[in-house]
């Protein structure tokens, strides 16, 4: 698969249905082969073709649950397309207005910039949207605003996105007031593209009002839009109390400054006021007010930083090497609600590592990889480069540490995990144990089933019960949580309904997905491995990209 680089400095405003759906649509944290190119694609025909009927009021998206910190998971969602192709064309449709709506915030730093894409072929990394700053790079901006204050008001929004209630999404762009009166209004109701919205994102998740589904760009811009509002009245009402607002706002944490002890109680105060009546909370344990100076970035991020420009520099030893592992395996004990061995990981994933070191770092990575299992997708990157480089790939190893990760997430239904782990058994070619094989039919995720069902098409697994998987082949199924497995098995001939019969063609979206090939599995698709021997340029801009996936 060919891969091209982008600079990020390109920030020309293309947004295009065909871009949102390509690269905006799933969560970057799954597996590569899950894909919506051949969707976005057909994005524009398919756009128009849904408005000529009357499709499904409502389906719900297929969970993907991920770690979030140690013991903390965070379910992110894949949309039924049909219902995303509706809420992204909506948001395409309206998005000179959301933008400009969005950038009446004078303390984001969290603004979408929409992405200039080459080819849909781009990076992978590279979404359809990028934030205003990089979350590694809030403590460089907190510095700015330590000169003339005495105190800082630390606030986080609890639970941001499982909370938000989808009806204040027209509150924040129209007015409370209006949205309302237009309930009893048609021809209002109609005028106010908050609605639609509004409409649109309850229909990706059953018309639940409660919650957007995280992973997808239009989840970003909505709640930008909602943390826009929330800036625009703080601002206007600290002005009205003589408080000048300064410091920013990152998605949902606010960190705002003050010279006195009771702006900073008067601005909370503010604060919760506007979030209670946008329905929302905020987090008694992240909200306080923190006599300055305080740095914003953790001390185990400066010591990792400090040590890996240590091994950047240097003609670094296995013993610096073995030194950074272990403080990081240190720290993640340390700080168990931080994602320390992520961060360590991903820090060192661009280090050229000489061949008579390779052993031993292959090990460290294994042991991180059982560890902090969140890391699997970078490790594939950095496997799959030094194969590529000829370096001596321990298979047994590997396949032990793949096994280890698999058996022990069986339990919990760690689908990451799992997925990511079954993906680079995959990746080298390994056979899944039948004793294995039983547990992971037992768990209800699409991805899973997908990439088993994929792995016993190759002759990966000796046998697999497919009876489970072939009671959910029903037309009533195609939007439910199950729709993904569904349609790709279906698509891809690995599955059979049990009275043979194809109903796929009974569903008029369903339909032109099959008869357009459209497919949302590619066993093809593969991670963008790291490159060995580049410039410490090349390699600092490698981190930079990195840095720039998403954080929620």
């Amino acid at each position: 698969m060919e891969h091209f680089e982008i600079p990020f400095d390109l920030t020309i405003n293309n947004l295009t249905l065909e871009n949102l759906i390509a690269k905006g649509y799933l969560p970057y944290e799954v597996i590569p082969a899950i894909t919506t190119k051949k969707l976005a694609e057909k994005a524009e025909k398919l756009s128009n073709f849904i408005k000529s009927f009357k499709g499904e009021q409502s389906s719900k998206y297929c969970s993907y649950s991920i770690p979030k910190v140690k013991h903390v998971r965070r379910t992110l969602g894949i949309p039924n397309p049909y219902h995303q192709l509706k809420l992204s064309e909506s948001i395409i449709k309206n998005w000179k207005e959301i933008e400009g709506f969005i950038q009446r915030s004078t303390i984001s730093l969290s603004k979408p910039i929409v992405n200039e894409f080459l080819s849909s072929n781009a990076l992978r990394e590279l979404r359809t949207f990028s934030r205003k700053i990089n979350l590694s790079d809030i403590s460089k901006h907190s510095i700015l605003y330590f000169t003339d204050s005495r105190y800082l008001l630390k606030a986080d929004i609890s639970r941001f996105y499982p909370t938000i209630y989808t009806h204040i999404i027209p509150w924040a762009l129209h007015s409370k007031e209006l949205s309302k009166a237009s309930l009893s209004n048609k021809n209002l109701f109609k005028s106010l593209y908050g609605n639609d919205i509004d409409i649109f994102v309850r229909a990706t998740q059953e018309n639940q009002t409660i919650g957007i589904p995280i992973g997808p760009d239009t989840s970003l811009v909505i709640s930008e839009i909602i943390g826009g509002a929330i800036d625009q009245r703080l601002e206007a009402e600290l002005k009205e109390k003589r408080i000048r607002l300064k410091g920013f706002r990152f998605v949902d944490d606010f960190y705002l400054y003050f010279k006195t002890y009771s702006e900073a109680q008067i601005a909370l105060s503010t604060l919760h006021q506007i979030i209670k009546d946008l329905e929302l909370e905020l987090s008694p344990e992240k909200t306080h007010i923190i006599e300055l100076p305080y740095l914003v970035e953790p001390k185990w991020t400066l010591e990792l930083r400090i040590m890996q420009k240590k091994l950047e520099t240097n003609d670094f030893s296995d013993d610096e090497i073995l030194i950074y592992f272990s403080r990081a395996f240190e720290l993640s004990k340390q700080y168990p609600n931080e994602s320390v061995l992520k961060y360590a990981i991903s820090e060192i994933a661009d280090l050229q590592i000489k061949v008579n070191s390779w052993e031993m770092y292959e090990s460290l990575l294994y042991n991180a990889m059982v560890v902090e299992p969140s890391i699997l997708s970078t490790a594939t990157e950095i496997l799959l480069g030094y194969k590529k480089e000829k370096y001596p790939i321990n298979k047994k190893k590997l396949k032990e540490t793949l096994f280890e990760i698999i058996f022990y997430h069986i339990s919990s239904r760690h689908t990451h995990e799992i997925s990511w782990a079954l993906w680079l058994c995959k990746t080298f070619n390994f056979k899944i144990p039948t004793k294995l094989v039983k547990e992971l039919v037992k768990i209800d995720d699409c991805i899973i089933s997908l990439i088993l069902l994929d792995l016993y098409s190759m002759n990966k697994i000796a046998n697999l019960d497919i009876s489970k998987w072939t009671h959910l082949l029903k037309k009533e199924n195609l939007y439910s949580d199950y729709w993904l497995l569904i349609y790709e098995s279906m698509l891809k001939g690995w599955l059979q309904p049990e009275n043979g019969e194809n109903f796929l063609l009974e569903d008029k979206f369903f339909k032109y997905l099959f008869d357009n090939n459209i497919s949302f599995y590619d066993s093809k698709k593969q991670v963008l491995p790291v490159k060995v021997n580049v410039s410490k340029t090349e390699m600092q801009n490698k981190r930079n990209n990195r840095r720039k996936r998403r954080f929620y």
